[in-house]
Formats: structure tokens, C-alpha cells, sequence
């Protein structure tokens, strides 16, 4: 019987496989939903979150976590936190995690009919997400993925770390406790885990906490970002900045 129920999602059950997306699956244990199927799956870089295929229903996603590559009706497109697909009922798609750490995706979708196509595609290919030969059969889409391994129950990963941020302060760091060998970074905000020190990225990509006291920062801005690449032209503005 379908009830109401609260699951935090870092308490979701999780399922997973080395070929496939991470399935934190709200499901598992009661009975399905009869209406909408609803999950979130974790992709590796590099990692299809399934095989390339189309439903006869609508489905809908939404980046929680990370980038991905979505692709559509077989183009590639790039995807971000906070992205938003619509895919009206007959699209072909699949995702692919990208970028330099996990990505999570929201996943929404009719069950109106109980229903998929897996076609060949070359695109999809390239990640080895999908199928030899055309087919209606779940089954024998994933024959050879399951072959290697059963999906298995594994630790649940959320909340996913990563050098994704909401802000950043667009400023340098300077440590006031070695004036003649400044560290300029980034200083990140905001870091609920860091224990009320600061917590500054450096050019490297790594992260250091400092007490507040011990240093400061450099003519501060506020810049919205969850592109990785931006420390690194931000980094560069500083450093022409400061005459590093």
C-alpha cells in the first residue's frame, strides 16, 4: 500500500555497479510508486548512468551535484548544478558523469507505461552506453553488464564532496604568520564543515583552513560559480592583481 513517508536522502537506500550509476533508490523496500518512478543516481566521470534508450512517458532531471554530459537524441550537451531536462515522452537520452568529480541527477519519470527502446548509438557508444543491436528487452540491453556483476547494495555516498562551491570570495589570502612567502588563494565560502576556520583553495586545487586571525583577505568580490574551471581564470585575475 502506498503511504506517506520522509527519507532523508543521505539515509536512501543505495545500489550500485562498476558500469552503471550509483541508484539511491527511495523505493527499495515499500511498494512501488504506482504513478512516478523517482531516484537520484551518482555517476563517476566517464560513468553512463545506464544504457541510451527512450520511454513511450515523460521523464524529467535535475542536476543536484557536478556536471554531466546528457545526450540527447543522440547530441551532446553539457549539464550543471541546477540544470534542468525536460524529455518529452519518445527522447533518447542518457547521462555520462563529466568533470573532476561525482555527479548527481535527480530523476523523475511517468509510469503510465512501462515501456523502453534501446537503439544504437554511436555517441552513446563512446561511453559504452549502448546497446549492439537494437531492442524492447531491458534484459538484453543489459545482458552483458550483468554478466560482469549483479547491482549490489552499497554505501550510500551522499553528501558527494567536491571542488564544486554555490560562492566564491574573489579575493587572495594572505597568511600574516609568513609575510615574506604569502599563500594567495581563494577563499571559499560557505564551509559549513570547516569548523569556523578559513578554508582557501589554492592554485594546485588543493584546500587549506586557517584560523581568521592569522591572515587576511584581499580586496573581496562575491562571484556565483559551480564551474571548476573559474578558480583557475579566477586565480589568474588575482595573481595579476597582487603582481604575483
Amino acid at each position: 500500500m502506498d503511504e506517506p513517508f520522509i527519507v532523508n536522502l543521505a539515509d536512501a537506500p543505495a545500489s550500485g555497479h562498476p558500469r552503471r550509476a550509483t541508484i539511491l533508490d527511495f523505493e527499495a523496500g515499500r511498494d512501488p510508486f504506482p504513478d512516478t518512478g523517482v531516484n537520484v543516481q551518482i555517476m563517476q566521470p566517464g560513468q553512463p548512468n545506464c544504457r541510451y534508450h527512450c520511454e513511450p512517458v515523460q521523464e524529467d532531471f535535475l542536476v543536484l551535484h557536478g556536471e554531466c554530459i546528457a545526450i540527447i537524441d543522440g547530441e551532446e550537451r553539457l549539464l550543471r548544478r541546477w540544470d534542468f531536462l525536460h524529455c518529452p515522452a519518445g527522447t533518447e537520452h542518457v547521462f555520462v558523469g563529466a568533470g573532476d568529480g561525482p555527479c548527481a541527477v535527480l530523476m523523475i519519470g511517468s509510469r503510465r507505461e512501462e515501456a523502453a527502446h534501446y537503439p544504437v548509438n554511436a555517441v552513446a557508444a563512446k561511453y559504452d552506453a549502448s546497446v549492439a543491436q537494437a531492442t524492447d528487452d531491458p534484459g538484453q540491453a543489459y545482458a552483458d553488464w550483468r554478466q560482469e556483476a549483479p547491482m549490489r547494495p552499497v554505501p550510500n555516498p551522499w553528501p558527494l564532496v567536491g571542488r564544486t562551491t554555490d560562492s566564491l570570495y574573489w579575493g587572495a589570502w594572505i597568511d600574516n604568520r609568513s609575510p615574506s612567502l604569502p599563500l594567495y588563494g581563494i577563499v571559499v565560502d560557505p564551509t559549513p564543515d570547516a569548523g569556523g576556520k578559513i578554508e582557501v583553495m589554492f592554485d594546485d586545487g588543493g584546500l587549506r583552513r586557517f584560523d581568521p586571525e592569522c591572515g587576511s583577505l584581499i580586496d573581496p568580490a562575491i562571484v556565483k560559480t559551480d564551474d571548476p574551471d573559474v578558480y583557475q581564470r579566477m586565480l589568474v585575475y588575482i595573481g595579476n592583481y597582487i603582481g604575483r
